[in-house]
């Protein structure tokens, strides 16, 4: 049974007792996600120019990556989002809707998306916003086969010692193989051997300053 936690910013993540391990950062959840997914991928995006941002997140798990990015999209609203993600195992909704996030939770019309795309069916996409497409995916991303072509990857799965079938190689390397030129991966794990699958993909990788309580967080270029 998921346990909804509060973590030092004040924001819930979720605890699975299964595997003995969080959703987020317990030294912040939506510092975490702000930093590694928003500021380290979406908003360097844009900075780039980019008029259209094909997502895909490996983890839907809470819809804090979503319910970020869309927030950070209605500042950027000329820019289309084609938001894919994939979750093997959703987040009750009666969980979800106890979740509290400052600017998300308590604002209106980020609340009445985030709350969208929980209550969304599963496999369709639907329109969230003019300019900003969401699917759903409920399934395994060891058994999924990606139908479209992303610029932008949140990979945030849990940890590689908690669900090491994800981490794998080939899992990576089709996920590699349907990233545009130019894509970029974020992720908030660090380890080595990660980083060296990427550069044997032919990523360029890049260590970047980690959130409160983590060193380093990885971006990837294609």
């Amino acid at each position: 049974m998921l346990e909804i936690i509060t973590t030092a910013d004040g924001s819930s993540s979720l605890y699975h007792p299964d595997l003995n391990e969080t959703y987020h950062s317990r030294n912040g959840a939506l510092a975490e996600s702000m930093h590694v997914y928003i500021d380290a991928g979406f908003s360097y995006l844009l900075q780039r120019g980019e008029k259209a941002v094909n997502i895909f997140e490996m983890g839907f798990g809470t819809g804090l990556n979503a319910a970020l990015t869309y927030k950070q999209w209605t500042h950027n609203k000329n820019v289309l989002v084609n938001y894919t993600t994939i979750e093997k195992y959703p987040v009750p909704i009666e969980i979800a809707v106890q979740l509290k996030y400052d600017g998300i939770t308590d604002e209106p019309e980020i609340s009445k998306a985030y709350a969208e795309m929980h209550q969304s069916a599963w496999g369709s996409w639907f329109n969230l916003a003019t300019g900003f497409d969401v699917i759903k995916v409920e399934g395994d991303i060891t058994q999924y086969h990606h139908k479209g072509h992303y610029n932008l990857v949140y990979f945030d799965a849990f940890a590689p010692s908690k669900q090491a079938e994800v981490w794998q190689t080939e899992i990576l390397e089709s996920l590699v193989a349907a990233m545009d030129r130019g894509g970029v991966l974020v992720t908030y794990c660090a380890k080595g051997q990660f980083k060296r699958t990427l550069k044997a993909l032919g990523l360029q990788v890049e260590a970047l300053p980690g959130p409160a309580g983590k060193k380093q967080i990885t971006r990837a270029h294609k």
